[in-house]
């Protein structure tokens, strides 16, 4: 869910970027996706998960929320941070969000031929739309928690989501405030430790 933070911790690589946006659609072992061209950045992806997962502060962020939200509190911890993110980014790159937003595009160009039709219709959201840039905004969260919603298959009350973020906000942003340090030295000692044995990004292949 939480597009922005994966991309930022793709290093504005081709492979960890396309990875990092493909790491919950490309299912299997690791023995039947490590010899595509993004293998890195799909170990990234689930290495980020699971290092959100086990993070304390991560976890507290899921407590601030009450029922019946709690039971979607991993959904909304992730939009959250992400659109904490978004308005402190000049804070994480060099770049502005919007310039960010369209350089991700146009590494995600790359791999639309290993999208799904649900994340092709992301890419052009990003290209389109500035969707990742979107998130800095109260409408923009608003058009995302609609569209999760609708992609869930059970009931559920996620678009009426964006008033409990708010309620829990300034708690989640001392949360944020811990993580996201951590999380990129972490992603950093990952990818120095060349877990899959490529130091170098792979290039994607030529059309």
């Amino acid at each position: 869910m939480n597009f922005l933070a994966h991309s930022l911790v793709a290093r504005d690589q081709s492979d960890l970027v396309v990875g990092a946006f493909l790491g919950d659609e490309i299912r299997g072992s690791r023995p039947q996706w490590e010899p595509l061209w993004f293998a890195r950045g799909i170990a990234l992806h689930r290495f980020v998960d699971t290092y959100a997962d086990e993070h304390p502060a991560f976890a507290a962020s899921r407590q601030r929320f009450d029922p019946p939200y709690r039971r979607f509190a991993g959904i909304l911890v992730d939009l959250a941070y992400d659109h904490l993110l978004a308005n402190r980014f000049a804070e994480y790159h060099k770049q502005t969000l919007r310039q960010f937003n369209d350089d991700t595009a146009a590494h995600l160009i790359k791999g639309t031929d290993q999208f799904s039709i649900r994340m092709r219709a992301v890419c052009r959201a990003i290209a389109d739309d500035r969707l990742l840039a979107s998130y800095a905004t109260e409408a923009g969260m608003r058009r995302v928690l609609v569209a999760i919603s609708r992609r869930l298959s059970r009931p559920n009350p996620l678009v009426h989501a964006w008033q409990p973020i708010t309620e829990c906000l300034d708690g989640i942003a001392l949360d944020f405030e811990q993580f996201m340090p951590d999380l990129w030295l972490a992603t950093s000692d990952w990818l120095a430790s060349d877990p899959l044995g490529r130091s170098e990004q792979r290039p994607p292949p030529q059309a």
